[in-house]
């Protein structure tokens, strides 16, 4: 990813990553999705009942293109919902967007994957300071 050095500003490039599966929230979510700008690090979370390709789409349609711009390149994994996934890649090329995919095996090319481990903790430290009894 030689561009790098180009990202001049807020939401040039974002990166996607889905966190999860988690215990079913009261709502029915189990998943979600990351979504960190590049530029200024600002993570955005969102959280989806199904770890679709059209759930995940929606939602960076409307919390992020809709709302910040469209990027000029995303960064995803190669999971089926995003650079294996031919809705994902079609949906991006429709705005114009240049994915960059990095393997499942070099996460840390991903910096949604940094705010994952940080959310991970948090969670952790959440639940291990609950009371016993009141996970259920």
């Amino acid at each position: 990813m030689g561009m790098r050095h180009d990202i001049q500003r807020p939401w040039q490039m974002i990166s996607c990553d889905l966190f999860g599966p988690l215990p079913r929230s009261g709502n029915g979510n189990e998943y979600v999705l990351v979504i960190t700008d590049y530029f200024s690090k600002f993570p955005f979370f969102t959280p989806l009942r199904q770890a679709t390709a059209r759930k995940v789409i929606a939602e960076i349609e409307e919390k992020v293109f809709l709302v910040f711009g469209v990027p000029e390149y995303c960064i995803v994994d190669n999971g089926v919902q995003f650079g294996r996934s031919r809705e994902f890649n079609e949906f991006l090329n429709n705005y114009g967007v240049r994915p960059y995919c990095n393997s499942l095996n070099t996460p840390q090319s991903n910096p949604s994957e940094r705010v994952n481990r940080t959310m991970k903790t948090v969670i952790m430290s959440y639940i291990w300071s609950l009371p016993v009894g009141k996970l259920n």
